[in-house]
């Protein structure tokens, strides 16, 4: 219930109290689709969107970086904090200023957005600016409250679950406090709405109570349910008795310390997921070819049997004889037992004995070969069973980069399209095949050109100026990029460079193998070694 009214509601009137007075000192983004306020005590907001995710809580420190900062609605700049407050029942918290003006935060659905409202009107918005300046600030929309249990048993009869049943008449209830409701109900989540309704008014009696109980909450809980999710609540969940929590004396802290935990969570799904697919992919492939090249050995070899119809055939004294499609003669190997050769009758008799030499000495070589492949293919799936089983033991980012380290031989990128999908990376297909990945922050950087790229692959940066670092990714080791397939990439190098804006930009590139860290500088700094220099238009390719 992170996102609920109920906590906006809570943690409002904690806001209150604790910002009034406070001021803002700064509105900056330091990622896409986040805005932070930070406020001259000190502390900062933040608000944000990850998918389907949205947040906003109040930091202890703003932490704003020295770098790739964009600074936004600098009217609000300065301003003095009078009020902080809680639409009637919808997620809209605002923030009144002492000049009449209003930081308004839409914490709904595709909506959600950070408004500077003044007289009703946006002034400035995080999300949409141009379009939404001088309009009318969009409104709260208060839910509807069911004040009967006839009213919110004519509402749940048309649900589909007894979950949607209970949100059905109590509209600012989500999943887990309809859960919470069914439990303390005795109703199973499982039951049919037929069932979970028969007793009648008792659901809507104690899904009163739990608003009640919600509407006054003055501090948070933090559980983890048995398939590891997090799961925030105001109260204490009776049907999660038993799992561990940890309880917060208030619900801004909270709420804090459980929106840094799922952003966390996200960033770790989103980064291992990508590596689990690529590992169990690799895991599966070396499966498969373990399984051919067994089976190819466990096919009788042919080679003993062609090796004797070439020495059957020299001795049969009818070497230079052509024109013969079969010869049967006595096989003096097995104890005069007459076989049958079959030969090309466009070639003499000793030329067949010769091919069949030949085919003997194939098969033998392909077998040993095979051999050979079975010691490397037991190895290479003996190593991915280890990386698998390692990857399975890890549950953070710090197991992960961890996990990096140590398996790097394994999940690195080597062409295949199940170890691109998880680089973090922008991406450029260019014609003939070629990609180019772009870091988009210093640390992005180092990861593309120190633990992404390959010796041999094209690095690329726009020349005296700051910039990305590009990577050109060849197919392979002796492929040869033309012309415009590096031009094409050095222009994306110039694109994503501070030169982006001038008509030709001089753009440096090497192999990876010539450029190296240096020695205790910060993330992306380089040294580069046998540069070459190409001049061309910042673009991006044409898709």
């Amino acid at each position: 219930m992170l996102r609920t009214y109920y906590t906006y509601r809570a943690l409002s009137a904690e806001w209150d109290e604790a910002l009034r007075g406070d001021s803002v000192a700064a509105i900056y983004s330091t990622r896409k689709n986040e805005v932070s306020i930070e406020l001259a005590s000190g502390a900062a907001l933040v608000f944000g969107s990850r998918g389907a995710f949205r947040y906003l809580f109040r930091s202890d420190r703003s932490g704003r970086p020295r770098r790739n900062v964009t600074g936004l609605m600098n009217d609000g700049v300065g301003a003095r904090l009078s009020a902080v407050r809680v639409a009637t029942r919808d997620r809209v918290l605002s923030i009144d200023l002492a000049d009449g003006r209003e930081i308004r935060f839409m914490l709904f659905g595709g909506r959600s957005n950070m408004l500077l409202v003044r007289e009703g009107l946006v002034v400035d918005a995080f999300k949409d600016a141009v379009r939404l300046r001088g309009k009318t600030a969009p409104d709260s929309r208060p839910a509807a409250l069911v004040d009967s249990a006839d009213r919110f048993l004519g509402l749940a009869r048309a649900s589909k679950t007894p979950i949607k049943a209970v949100t059905s008449g109590f509209k600012l209830f989500d999943a887990v406090l309809a859960r919470e409701a069914l439990h303390r109900s005795g109703i199973s989540k499982d039951c049919t709405v037929e069932e979970a309704l028969e007793s009648g008014g008792h659901l809507y009696e104690v899904a009163r109570e739990i608003e009640s109980q919600v509407e006054t909450a003055s501090s948070g809980r933090i559980y983890r349910h048995e398939d590891g999710t997090i799961v925030f609540s105001l109260i204490e969940l009776s049907y999660l008795e038993g799992h561990e929590f940890e309880l917060f004396d208030d619900v801004d802290s909270a709420v804090r310390v459980c929106s840094r935990m799922m952003l966390r969570e996200m960033r770790f799904s989103k980064e291992i997921g990508p590596i689990r697919k690529a590992v169990g992919d690799r895991l599966q492939k070396s499966e498969r070819r373990l399984k051919e090249v067994r089976s190819h050995l466990a096919r009788p070899s042919r080679a003993d049997d062609l090796e004797r119809y070439g020495h059957l055939l020299m001795a049969s004294g009818r070497g230079q004889e052509q024109g013969i499609t079969k010869l049967e003669m006595p096989d003096v190997f097995t104890e005069g037992e007459t076989v049958s050769i079959p030969l090309d009758e466009s070639l003499s008799v000793m030329t067949n004995a010769q091919r069949y030499y030949e085919r003997a000495r194939s098969s033998r070589e392909s077998r040993r070969v095979a051999r050979e492949r079975l010691d490397r293919a037991s190895d290479d799936l003996e190593k991915l069973r280890r990386t698998a089983a390692a990857l399975a033991l890890v549950t953070d980012m710090d197991g992960l980069g961890e996990f990096r380290k140590k398996h790097a031989d394994v999940i690195s990128s080597r062409g295949s399209a199940a170890a691109k999908s998880h680089v973090p990376f922008r991406r450029h297909a260019l014609a003939g095949g070629f990609e180019v990945y772009v870091g988009r922050n210093a640390r992005e950087n180092d990861e593309l050109t120190f633990g992404f790229a390959r010796k041999f692959d094209i690095w690329m940066h726009a020349r005296g100026v700051g910039g990305s670092h590009v990577v050109l990714r060849l197919p392979g080791r002796e492929s040869k990029p033309g012309t415009n397939v590096m031009e094409a990439a050095a222009s994306i190098a110039a694109y994503y460079s501070k030169a982006r804006g001038s008509e030709l930009v001089p753009v440096m590139y090497t192999e990876r193998k010539y450029v190296r860290k240096v020695r205790g500088g910060d993330a992306g700094k380089v040294i580069v070694e046998r540069e070459q220099v190409v001049i061309v238009p910042p673009a991006l390719p044409s898709t």
